[in-house]
């Protein structure tokens, strides 16, 4: 899942909070969040490894260069 368009990032810092369930995946099945402030998509957080758990909540805090105007956002999900 890709944003359709660039989100407006532009700031000192920012946060990004979102919520994942992960319900009885195995092997490499799992999920990645990635960024792309311009220079291509980088995973920022993942989990990978067979996880179950009900909804649980994530928390990234930008990095320096990557609050920019047009930042692409992506989740990439396998299996289950």
């Amino acid at each position: 899942m890709l944003t359709s368009v660039g989100i407006n990032a532009q700031a000192i810092n920012g946060t990004l909070t979102f919520y994942v369930a992960a319900d009885s995946l195995a092997g490499t099945a799992g999920w990645t969040m990635q960024l792309n402030s311009g220079t291509g998509f980088v995973t920022r957080l993942s989990e990978l490894t067979a996880s179950n758990h009900a909804f649980q909540l994530y928390t990234y805090a930008l990095q320096p260069g990557e609050p920019v105007d047009n930042l692409g956002l992506r989740f990439q999900f396998r299996g289950g």
